[in-house]
């Protein structure tokens, strides 16, 4: 199986992909137009679709590091717990996923112990959001992994990394909750060179927190 940060690659791609692809969008209506003479410049339906599609791209990268941090955690877990035991967080997390005392004992009976732990807190987890980075060290912090973000920020050497996909993050949530439209029912402006940049600082800090996750529990 493909490690989560190599599916967080692939899908973010896809994002960045789509982004790009909505700069040249309108230049090609306009050439299309020109060689059948129909009309020379883009409709704003045209501009529209173009736009839209950039707003695809960052719905795509959020939504592939919050897939990361899900799929990391789960690899996290176990080699966390045979390492440093379990913290009070992640008992209490257990403990409301159904781990009580008579689960417990019915760990020693078993072949493969860790698994069933690894699936209650999988299930847990299951709706949990991690696009935020106090959700994602909220996660972490109950593997005692503490201050995740800070510490990627910090390895990344850039001071307004969180705050610029934090800015992606609450651009997804315009556009998935009110298809991007401000108070007055109009379509935001959308500048693809700056969505770019977002979702890059998005594959910097998941990058980082995936060196520093790596370590913690090798």
């Amino acid at each position: 199986m493909p490690s989560p940060l190599l599916i967080f690659q692939n899908v973010i791609k896809r994002g960045s992909k789509l982004v790009s692809e909505s700069i040249d969008l309108p230049s090609l209506f306009n050439t299309i137009g020109e060689a059948d003479k129909s009309y020379k410049v883009c409709t704003y339906e045209e501009i529209d679709l173009a736009t839209d599609m950039g707003r695809s791209g960052i719905v795509l990268a959020a939504a592939a590091m919050d897939d990361y941090f899900t799929r990391k955690y789960s690899q996290a877990l176990l080699p966390s717990i045979r390492k440093r035991g379990v913290t009070d967080s992640l008992a209490k997390v257990l403990s409301e996923g159904g781990l009580d005392v008579k689960a417990a004992l019915e760990l020693l009976t078993m072949e493969r112990p860790y698994r069933r732990v690894r699936k209650i807190a999988q299930d847990y987890y299951a709706k949990y959001s991690t696009q935020r980075s106090e959700k994602i060290d909220a996660l972490f912090g109950t593997l005692g992994l503490v201050g995740l973000s800070k510490h990627a920020q910090s390895r990344s050497k850039r001071k307004t990394l969180l705050r610029t996909v934090e800015k992606l993050v609450a651009r997804r949530h315009q556009i998935v909750h009110g298809g991007d439209l401000n108070k007055q029912g109009k379509l935001q402006r959308f500048d693809p060179q700056e969505a770019l940049r977002r979702i890059e600082a998005v594959e910097v800090y998941v990058e980082n927190a995936d060196f520093i996750i790596n370590k913690y529990i090798s």
